[in-house]
């Protein structure tokens, strides 16, 4: 009886190997499949994170995707302008606005690196004490954004139509007295501040994770992330490739979102609502 059992479970699992050796998907080499190119920014992360469900699938469509970096989104224009690149995952519309080529087309905002405020000294707002210190980047583009997004949540006050390119000196009321202290982006977390506000690469480096720790981040809909948002930027004259419209069919989509509302330490957002 033993060996019956013994051989019916033997000849099982033969069965059971066989079916998932048969159902697994054969493996395709890549090596002389044609390219198609996306500059990203230096060490591509997260931008394979959000692209990995088109690079699963492009060999079974006859393609592989290759990566190209480039240190800004100014470079990557110019690249795809050329010919040297096919598409681009981080030009902003500022990027783009700035470049001027009548020979690109903007698809759409993808996503965006949110700005957050993170308190050192206080578990919540409400026991925020007046005089306490706020450390903001003292570079033009990410000093704009935080004091945006502190006037947004009720800490300051700035003159109108300060906008993207507000300074400190913008500040009109800040009733509570805060004392705000510009620093290096990256020196933010470290600046000994009761309350930081940082980009998410910077808090991701200094452990943080926006998802939980953040009082606020800057929300989709904002001027700063409209306009430093990257964007889906193809050329014109390829817009109805085949290769092209491969790509199209990737964007926007539910798991383009997926990938970008997980990706590690919660440093994205999403800039495109699912239909």
């Amino acid at each position: 009886m033993k060996k019956s059992i013994c051989l019916i479970m033997a000849v099982l699992t033969l069965m059971l190997t066989f079916t998932a050796c048969s159902e697994k998907e054969p493996e395709i080499n890549t090596d002389n499949l044609p390219a198609i190119t996306v500059g990203v920014s230096k060490g591509k992360n997260p931008q394979d994170e959000v692209l990995y469900g088109l690079e699963l699938h492009f060999p079974e469509n006859g393609y592989k995707l290759e990566y190209k970096e480039y240190d800004d989104g100014q470079q990557a224009i110019e690249a795809l302008e050329k010919g040297e690149i096919d598409f681009t995952l981080i030009a902003t519309k500022h990027d783009y606005n700035l470049y001027g080529s009548d020979s690109l087309l903007n698809m759409g905002p993808v996503y965006f690196y949110p700005v957050a405020i993170y308190l050192k000294s206080w578990d919540s707002p409400d026991d925020i004490e007046n005089g306490a210190s706020i450390a903001i980047p003292d570079d033009a583009e990410n000093m704009a954004r935080a004091l945006l997004l502190l006037e947004a949540n009720g800490y300051i006050t700035l003159k109108d139509g300060a906008g993207l390119n507000a300074k400190i000196e913008d500040i009109e009321k800040n009733e509570k007295g805060y004392e705000i202290k510009p620093v290096a982006h990256d020196k933010v977390a470290d600046s000994g501040a009761d309350i930081l506000v940082m980009g998410s690469v910077e808090a991701m480096n200094a452990g943080y994770e926006r998802g939980f720790d953040a009082v606020v981040s800057e929300t989709s809909d904002s001027e700063s992330a409209v306009e430093y948002a990257t964007i889906f930027l193809v050329r014109k004259a390829d817009i109805n490739t085949a290769e092209t419209e491969l790509v199209k069919k990737y964007f926007f989509t539910r798991r383009m979102y997926n990938a970008i509302d997980g990706s590690n330490d919660n440093i994205l957002a999403p800039m495109f609502d699912l239909k």
